[in-house]
């Protein structure tokens, strides 16, 4: 399900570098005439958190829509208009409304994969991000493919990823956000629908960015891992260098399963040092290793098979006390936690 962003009022005027007064006076010209084109739907851009005060928080599509308003009104006045407002917009240069579609785009990029060299995602998160819903996104879709520039299959939708779920790539995206813009007629849901078509390039590229790093670090925890455990592994106590003939391999593992807590993956304390043998014998009692696995999964697993590792048991219930909260946190972006197979080999 999309995670709806909530703006307070506090960060708006903050973001807007405008001050409550103002921001109160737009909010009174938005809600002034139901019929104009400036508009702010309650339950869609904005909800009142205090009746009495009158104080609201906003969406993203709500922001972007008072952001639209500033800088439409800063081209329409005279010079005169507003001191304020043409400092603001001197430092606003467009990008404050951009940066409410690029929230979106973070929030509702987790079905982001990689497929013949293509970057795609999934109409979920396509209805999410241009703010839509699934059938008008496929009236869209039919529109589109009546343009001079058509969706092409294979090259802007993959249909063969999930039945029954279409992935569009980044050219796809652009192509229904320009049919968006030309379809729909409230002034801010065309331009944030275009905003969002031309920008997702540059924003996946950032993603995927930190998702590499993301990897470098996991890569680096788990040798400081194998570091502190002497290069050997942690139950065996069998180093590399412990067989001429048949070098032994090292695994750094997770004890709190990569998969199902990424946002321990580059955690060092989350991570110990097993030879592949032990590694592939834990997962195997575990039934594959797709499956989700805790640290007591592995003290369970070590009192069944080595129960002799006293020490070992002793030190990994010392681990479980310095390993962090295993819950991600609410605001975390899911994409930043995908698995950098997802994104960085084709699938």
């Amino acid at each position: 399900m999309a995670r709806q962003i909530w703006i307070s009022t506090a960060k708006l005027i903050e973001t807007l570098r405008i001050s409550e007064k103002q921001l109160m006076e737009i909010e009174e010209f938005f809600d002034a005439d139901p019929y104009d084109k400036w508009n702010l739907e309650e339950g869609k851009d904005y909800r009142v958190i205090n009746k009495t005060r009158g104080l609201r928080e906003y969406t993203d599509t709500g922001a972007y829509a008072i952001a639209s308003y500033l800088e439409e009104k800063h081209r329409a006045e005279n010079k005169g208009f507003m001191g304020w407002l043409k400092e603001f917009i001197r430092k606003l240069k467009g990008d404050v409304r951009k940066t409410f579609v690029k929230e979106k785009i973070l929030y509702n990029t987790s079905s982001l994969v990689k497929r013949n060299n293509i970057y795609l995602i999934d109409e979920r998160d396509t209805v999410a991000i241009f703010g839509t819903r699934r059938d008008y996104l496929r009236k869209i879709f039919q529109l589109a493919q009546r343009e001079e520039n058509p969706l092409l299959p294979n090259q802007d939708y993959d249909d063969s990823l999930k039945e029954g779920i279409r992935y569009y790539s980044l050219s796809g995206f652009l192509k229904l956000s320009r049919v968006f813009h030309k379809e729909l007629t409230n002034k801010n849901r065309k331009e944030w629908c275009l905003d969002a078509g031309s920008s997702i390039p540059s924003h996946v590229s950032e993603i995927i960015k930190l998702i590499e790093d993301r990897k470098k670090r996991i890569d680096k925890a788990k040798s400081l891992a194998e570091n502190r455990d002497g290069h050997k592994c942690k139950v065996t106590g069998q180093k590399r260098s412990d067989s001429k003939i048949n070098e032994i391999q090292l695994h750094g593992h997770h004890l709190f399963s990569a998969a199902y807590y990424p946002h321990l993956a580059d955690s060092v304390e989350n991570i110990i040092t097993l030879k592949k043998e032990v590694h592939d014998d834990f997962h195997q009692v575990m039934g594959g290793k797709g499956k989700p696995c805790t640290i007591d999964d592995f003290i369970h697993y070590v009192k069944d098979h080595y129960p002799e590792k006293l020490e070992l048991i002793t030190w990994l219930h010392g681990q479980k006390a310095k390993i962090p909260s295993t819950i991600i946190p609410k605001d975390a972006p899911m994409v930043l936690y995908l698995p950098p197979s997802r994104v960085m080999q084709n699938n």
